[in-house]
């Protein structure tokens, strides 16, 4: 995958782990008015999170001042309207992985 997931392999076997933070979030386009927090932790929490996306082909993003913000969010509280041009743009990012795994076509996303 990208060179940021690489990275993020290497940061679980340092002795920061326990430092080591991570969110989830949902959106369901039918239901929801915007992204949702579905999951976060520290430590092993946080590890079991992103071993369940990568099991489940979940793209990983990393950006520490997002996650920050999104940390503070209680579970299944949606992002607010002041994160919508963040978001947008991490949606512009899983699309692009989408695309690039398909080699480029341009048909509807797989839900």
């Amino acid at each position: 995958m990208s060179k940021k997931n690489e990275e993020n392999e290497s940061d679980y076997s340092s002795p920061t782990m326990a430092r080591l933070k991570a969110v989830a979030m949902e959106y369901e386009e039918q239901e929801d008015d915007a992204p949702r927090v579905t999951a976060r932790g520290s430590g092993e929490v946080a590890e079991k999170i992103i071993e369940l996306a990568r099991q489940n082909d979940v793209p990983l993003y990393e950006d520490k001042d997002l996650l920050e913000l999104l940390y503070k969010l209680d579970l299944d509280e949606q992002i607010p309207v002041s994160l919508y041009e963040v978001m947008a743009e991490i949606f512009s990012f899983l699309y692009q992985l989408n695309e690039e795994e398909k080699g480029g076509n341009s048909s509807d996303h797989p839900e």
